[in-house]
């Protein structure tokens, strides 16, 4: 890997895991290096971005899932798949009841610059859902120079 280059889900599990990588011993660095492995091979299609996404996400779904237990790379890489089903049931959309809405006239959906997304009015979970998609996709745009 060249200086430019940087090993964004490296970076990433060591934040979610709040392990300073300057401060890291062989054995800790051994530990990162390990986990990051085995989630590779778990998700062996994704990039280095998307693999450090799911990774962010999966820590967050520890956190509220275990908040008084220590977030380790390991720890994490043991609860990994039950960790997708919590995020999954977390993200579920509501089923559709009618409510008149007065912007989206019951569609749930509305027009918007940069295409159709959820109404703001009657739909405010699954917006809530893609503007935190939206929000990390430019916090990754930012930490990644090498994306186009």
């Amino acid at each position: 890997m060249s200086e430019t280059e940087r090993d964004i889900s490296f970076e990433t599990l060591a934040q979610a895991c709040a392990i300073d990588i300057s401060q890291l011993t062989k054995s800790g660095r051994g530990e990162l290096n390990g986990a990051l492995k085995q989630l590779r091979d778990a998700l062996p299609d994704f990039s280095d971005l998307e693999l450090s996404l799911v990774i962010e996400d999966r820590a967050k779904a520890y956190r509220q899932t275990m908040p008084d237990v220590m977030l380790t790379p390991s720890a994490l890489v043991k609860h990994w798949a039950a960790l997708e089903g919590v995020r999954a049931r977390q993200e579920t959309y509501p089923e559709h009841e009618p409510l008149d809405c007065p912007t989206c006239g019951d569609l749930r959906m509305v027009e918007r610059e940069d295409g159709w997304g959820p109404c703001p009015t009657c739909n405010g979970k699954a917006l809530a859902i893609v503007d935190r998609y939206h929000d990390r996709q430019d916090r990754a745009a930012r930490r990644s120079p090498l994306l186009p």
